[in-house]
Order: structure tokens, then sequence, then C-alpha cells
């Protein structure tokens, strides 16, 4: 056979393959599935980490069911973190970061008022740089505080205030930034704004000036509706309008959210035990104002043992989040009750404490009962109040609110977060008030047991007024009930309503795609969490050593894979080579 004929049949043969189109079935190794998932972080920065993680694995942005291996990028947990079981790995990138690890503010705002928040801000890797941090409210800017960053990871909390221009729900927003970089975090809540101040009895068994100044700040402050009462002898005492006679029954103080009282160690057995009463039943605040050295009954509700004293003439400061206190004459206690909480701490270098086991507390708070108790032992603060250096007036008005905010209204609903994302897990708490259920009586006692087995809810779209029935059941204590379920899909504002019998509540709710959350220690808790799962936590530097770990837990496999040779558009070379040596020769040969 000449060459041309070979030429022709092999290109033939090539024809017949390609319309015949076998299909053979072959060993071949195949690439890991890497789901990357960017948690806030730059874009250039993921697309840096994609680009590194491709000569290892397949790599898919977001969530993917076929996944070997995850890729969080960025300083936060996901959203579905508790669902992944796959291993995972998280790359934080290089450069400075912020966080923000915690956003506090009242829940319900006076519309006279300012509405203070405080920002607890994590920062990494930005000494000398400057911390910026905004609130607005709506999407407009109403405040700004610019910080110094002394350290490499510095923890710094910073106030901002709010300034309320209506009345109903508002956004709130507050961003930090880091002056030269991209890093950035922002944190969402939502305040209701009310025409509705905090109710305050403050009572002195006898006259005392740290409680009369105490008293002059809160009715200078439109958040608080004060009541008064102070006893200035055995037979005589002054009071405003609409102040109880005194201690002696508790349910007259169900209607206030907190009691300061001036002068405790004048209280006796009978008043201490109305105000335990008044703990239980209500969840309310007691604010105890010593200024002497605490003495009677009432130091039962301090639950202190063993007090430390200093007395020296020289005054010191007193640092609490709205200010600092000056005083000379302090009382604090030797050991913090469990669970206490320092609100204000005295200067450490002023204070002869030698033999104490704990800083100089000079203001703690702590849970007693269903209640909290805050207890001052800035004995003379008032004496100090004008004082260039002293916030008398911020501080004891911040201190009060929050104790007043944290009392309970006959129901409340709490649900978190209140700005939330899509499809993100929310929790709603509602709290029937002991106080309520024990003075509904007998003739209510079908309703109290009617919600001690559940307690219906609503949420309601605002915009179309649609609503979803929820079922909240029992958490744990009487009267109070948990529910969880899903944020709706549409983005919009949304109200959760709760009725029982007849007092009611409602908490707002907002979804929005691009809601930012404070993080709550999250950058501490990858680690545990990446652990859980099989991998780590590592540097955008070493994305090399990810892409090999994902190598050696999802490595290649050989499987069977069916084929089909001739579907390749190269064999088209082949064949027009065959058939142009094939017409060359004959062409040689004359033949046509």
């Amino acid at each position: 056979m000449t060459l041309a004929r070979w030429c022709r049949a092999a290109a033939i043969v090539i024809a017949v393959a390609a319309v015949v189109d076998p299909s053979l079935t072959l060993a071949r190794s195949a690439r890991p599935t890497v789901a990357l998932i960017d948690t806030g972080a730059a874009a250039s920065v993921v697309d840096r980490i994609a680009r590194s993680l491709m000569a290892e694995a397949v790599v898919v942005r977001g969530e993917t069911p076929d996944a070997s291996a995850m890729v969080v990028v960025g300083h936060r947990l996901p959203a579905f973190a508790s669902d992944v079981t796959t291993p995972t790995f998280v790359i934080r990138p290089d450069g400075p970061a912020v966080e923000i690890d915690r956003l506090s503010g009242p829940s319900h705002s006076p519309i006279d008022a300012r509405a203070p928040f405080v920002a607890s801000v994590h920062v990494t890797g930005a000494r000398a740089q400057t911390l910026s941090v905004g609130l607005s409210a709506d999407g407009i800017l109403l405040d700004r505080v610019d910080r110094a960053i002394a350290g490499d990871d510095a923890r710094v909390d910073v106030p901002v205030t709010f300034v309320p221009s209506t009345v109903g729900p508002a956004r709130i927003r507050v961003t930090a930034t880091l002056s030269g970089s991209i890093a950035t975090a922002s944190a969402d809540t939502i305040t209701r704004v009310e025409r509705s101040p905090w109710a305050v009895f403050a009572f002195d068994p006898r006259p005392a000036w740290m409680s009369t100044f105490v008293r002059r700040a809160l009715e200078g402050d439109n958040r608080f509706a004060v009541t008064g009462r102070t006893v200035t002898s055995r037979s005589v005492a002054t009071s405003t309008p609409g102040a109880p006679h005194d201690l002696g029954n508790p349910t007259s103080l169900d209607r206030f959210d907190a009691i300061v009282v001036g002068a405790p160690d004048a209280l006796t057995a009978g008043d201490v035990a109305s105000l335990e009463a008044y703990l239980s039943r209500r969840d309310g605040a007691v604010i105890l104002l010593w200024d002497v050295r605490p003495t009677g009954p009432a130091v039962g509700l301090t639950g202190v043992e063993r007090w430390q004293f200093d007395t020296r003439a020289a005054d010191r400061g007193i640092a609490a989040a709205a200010g600092t206190l000056r005083a000379s004459d302090l009382a604090w206690p030797a050991r913090l009750p469990i669970g206490a909480d320092v609100v204000g701490l005295a200067d450490a270098t002023s204070v002869a404490a030698a033999d104490s086991t704990h800083p100089a507390a000079a203001i703690w708070r702590a849970d007693h009962g269903a209640g909290r108790v805050v207890v001052s032992g800035a004995l003379d603060a008032w004496r100090y109040r004008d004082a260039p250096q002293s916030a008398f007036d911020a501080v004891w008005r911040q201190i009060v609110a929050d104790a007043a905010e944290a009392s309970p209204a006959p129901l409340a609903i709490r649900v978190t977060p209140a700005v939330a994302r899509p499809g993100e897990t929310l929790t709603i708490h509602a709290i029937v008030r002991d106080a309520e259920l024990a003075a509904a009586g007998p003739a209510a006692a079908g309703t109290a047991a009617s919600i001690q087995s559940a307690m219906a809810l609503k949420l309601i779209d605002a915009a179309s007024g649609l609503a979803t029935t929820l079922r909240a059941w029992p958490d744990g204590a009487p009267g109070r009930f948990a529910a969880t379920t899903s944020a709706p899909a549409p983005p919009g504002r949304y109200v959760i309503d709760a009725r029982s019998g007849s007092m009611s509540a409602t908490a707002d709710l907002v979804v929005d795609p691009a809601a930012g959350r404070a993080s709550a220690g999250e950058s501490d808790a990858l680690a545990a969490w990446a652990a859980s799962r099989g991998g780590r936590v590592v540097s955008e530097s070493a994305t090399a050593d990810v892409a090999a770990a994902i190598r050696r837990l999802a490595p290649s496999a050989a499987a069977p894979a069916p084929t089909h040779p001739m579907r390749s558009p190269w064999w088209i070379a082949p064949m027009t080579l065959l058939l142009g040596i094939e017409w060359l020769t004959r062409r040689r040969k004359g033949l046509k």
C-alpha cells in the first residue's frame, strides 16, 4: 500500500471514529472543592486569597454543599457557623483591623433628652493611628468622636450621643474607622423614642447632701420623672405630690423604675424588708448613696461582709463610663460580692488599700433577687461636684439611667438582633413582670395560668400589615418566655407584638442585608470554632499553608470517569495533515 493510501485510510478512520463517538472510562484525579466565605474583608484581599487557593483546589465563592473544606476570610464568624461540619480554616487579613465588640445603649429613649451609647472597640496593628467612631440615626450622622490608638492591641470604650428628633423607632448605626486604612466595622441597633420618662423615687430617711445633689441632677434631665420624700424629723417630712408616705407598702413602689436612697444608715429593718420585696416583685433597681461609713440593716442589701475605708484629706478621681467623680472619703468592699460589676473605680495610686483583695470599687452594682442594687461608697463626692475635673451630674444621670433602663415594664419584649440580615436567627424574649402576676389576684387566675403555658406573638410587616403568628414557650422562670425564628427574607421594618390579658408590648425589627452587628468577642472565638472543625486560624501571609493543609485533608482521589476522546477539536489537525500528505503525494505522481 502506497503512502497516499495509508494517509487516506488513516483520515477515514478518524472521520468514522468522530461519527461513532466512542466512550472510554478512565481513572482521573479530582481536585478538592473549597467554599470561600467573606465575613467583611476587603474585596481585593478576598480576590488575592482566592487566586492563591486556585492552584490547589476548585474555589467556590459562598456556601456549597459538596465542599471538601471551607475558608473564612475576616475577623468574624459567619452567620451559619453552627451548621458548618466540614474542615474550616480562618484567614485573617494582614494590616490594621478594627472590631466593635459591644454596642450598649438604651432600647428606649425619651424625646427630650440625649441618649448615650458606648461602643467598645478592639483595634489591632494600628499604633499611632486615629480611630474615628461615628453615630448615625436613619442614615444621618449625628455624632463623631476621635481617639488616638497607643498600642498594637488596644481596646477603647468610645461614648457617642444620639439626639432624638421624632417619636418612634430609630435605627442607630455606629461605625468605627481607622485613619489611612480601609479597616472599618459597624454595628446596628434600634432605640424607640418615646415621651415617657423613667419614674424615680428619691427617699431620704434623714436629710443628706449626697442624695440632695444627685436628685437635683436627675431633676434637671427630662429623661427622669423624679418623685421625692425626705424625712426631716420623726413627725415632719417634705415630699413632692404623689410620693409614697414611706417604704412600708411595697405595692406603692411598683410604679417606679428605680429608687434612690439617701442616708441608707438610717433605714429601719422594715424599710429594708420593703426594698427587698420591691426588688423581687418589681425587678427594679435600688441605688444606695452612703454618706457615712456603712452601718445598719441596709448593709444586708449590699452583700458585703467587710469594708475598706480611706478618709485622707486629698481628693482623688473615680473613673466611671460617663466621666470622673472626685471624692476624699471612700468606702469600698474588701471583696466584691460574686457577680458584681464595678461602676466607678477609684484611682489606685491614691487609695491606701494594701490589705484589700480587690481594687477600690467606690461604686458598684450587683443583682439582688430579680432586681439590681447599686452601691456608692464615694461618701463626699457631692463636695467636689463643681470641680473642673468632676462630672458629677453626668455620672449620676448615667448610673441611674442604666439602672432604670434595666427595670422591665409590666410586659416587656426584646428581639436579638434588632437589626438582622434576611434569614438570620432571631431570639425573642418576653417577660411578664412578677409584680404584675402577683397583682393579678384571684380574678385573673385563669389569665395567669394561661400565660404560663405559652404566649402568642405576632410578627407584623410594617409596610403591608401582614402578620405571622409565633409561639413563645416558657424559658426557665415564671413569666419568662422565649421564641426562636428566622428573619423574614424581604428587607424592611417589622413589629413584634405581644399581648397577655390587658398587657401589651411591642419590639421593633429591621431586616437589612447590609446589617452590621457587634462581634461580642467573635475574634477570640474564631480559633476555638476553627479548631473544633479540624482547622485553625492563620494570617493572610500563610495562605499557602492553608492550601497545603486542604490538600492533606482532602487529597486528590482517582475516580472512574467517562470520556469521549474524539470530541476534542485537535483531531482536525492530524486529519487535515493526513489528507494534505495524500493530496501532495498524488499530485507529484501526476494522479488526480
